[in-house]
């Protein structure tokens, strides 16, 4: 089993843009792409696998947020060595679900907090006023 490093930070702090960046570097540690049922949001939008069909058993984990699930597929780290550390983006939202991983896989659950937005109005701002993304002040 890897260890697994999660990148986590509300909508719009800026995971999805470190982990680029990171990749842009000649990156030692894998990243994992997720996976979701909901749609692209351009067409460009490759930061994650996107599927109609949800099969909960064939997934690391399962978040799910509105109608639309979220996690990693088995696939993902099927070639990763046993103590090999991977990447993966995490919403904060979906904390219990690092929490149960955590007690699965003792010793093997790394997080490492984005704090890059103070506020929700900025959240707001961040994730250009789009209501699928903005999160309310008690969520924030």
């Amino acid at each position: 089993m890897p260890i697994f490093i999660f990148l986590i930070g509300v909508r719009g702090a800026g995971k999805t843009t470190l982990i680029r960046m990171y990749q842009n570097e000649t990156a030692p540690i894998p990243i994992l792409k997720p996976s979701t049922t909901r749609h692209k949001r351009t067409e460009n939008d490759d930061e994650y696998h996107f599927v109609q069909k949800w099969v909960t058993d064939d997934y690391l984990w399962t978040i799910d947020v509105g109608e639309n699930q979220y996690g990693v597929h088995k696939n993902e780290i099927s070639g990763l060595g046993n103590n090999e550390p991977c990447l993966c983006v995490f919403d904060p939202s979906g904390i219990n679900t690092i929490n149960d991983l955590r007690d699965k896989y003792p010793g093997r659950v790394i997080t490492v907090g984005i704090d890059t937005i103070p506020d929700s109005q900025t959240q707001h701002n961040r994730v250009g006023g789009d209501e699928n993304r903005m999160m309310n002040r008690v969520d924030f």
